[in-house]
């Protein structure tokens, strides 16, 4: 005898799970030495286009100044020690970041005819749409030095995407004052 909720399970178990926006992501420079930053300053970000609401790109403004705030961190208007600004990804994008990967970078060319560089690496990173992206550099030399994700529903209600908003950046908050304690390693 055939189970009639069969193809109830078989469909509900064949779906893709939907993407939550709680997922987050952390990577940073773990050389750097995060017990030095004691002020940033918050570039404009570059979340901007007629498909984006003010209104979002505010919330997001004000949760990243409150977790930097929570993380012991003072607003510098001049000579901070870190820049932090944030994008909102609003259609799928994927950027190459390349690098030597070569030891020394150049070797000696055919019967020393010139040189020749190492081949050099380009993974592709891809972020889709609605992923929120918080940076931060040195302000010395401007060198990425920390970055967060996480995902938002584009289309879902204001008040909801507030909720995603804080909640990310809070799960983030939580990272960012270990590392800057020294303790994210």
């Amino acid at each position: 005898m055939r189970n009639p909720l069969l193809p109830i399970i078989i469909a509900i178990a064949s779906a893709p799970a939907p993407v939550t926006a709680e997922k987050t992501t952390l990577d940073y420079a773990a050389g750097f030495d995060f017990t030095t930053v004691a002020s940033y300053s918050l570039e404009d970000s570059r979340s901007r286009g007629d498909d984006i609401d003010q209104r979002l790109v505010d919330r997001i403004r004000h949760a990243v100044i409150r977790e930097l705030w929570e993380a012991g961190l003072q607003s510098a208007s001049s000579d901070p020690d870190m820049v932090v600004t944030f994008h909102l990804v609003t259609t799928d994008v994927g950027t190459v970041t390349a690098s030597d990967s070569g030891a020394d970078g150049v070797h000696e060319g055919w019967r020393r005819w010139g040189r020749a560089a190492a081949p050099t690496e380009a993974p592709v990173t891809t972020f889709p749409a609605g992923t929120l992206i918080v940076d931060a550099a040195s302000a010395v030399d401007r060198r990425l030095i920390w970055r967060g994700a996480g995902a938002i529903s584009l289309d879902a209600a204001p008040e909801k995407q507030g909720k995603q908003v804080i909640k990310i950046l809070g799960t983030l908050g939580k990272r960012w004052k270990e590392i800057f304690a020294g303790q994210g390693k």
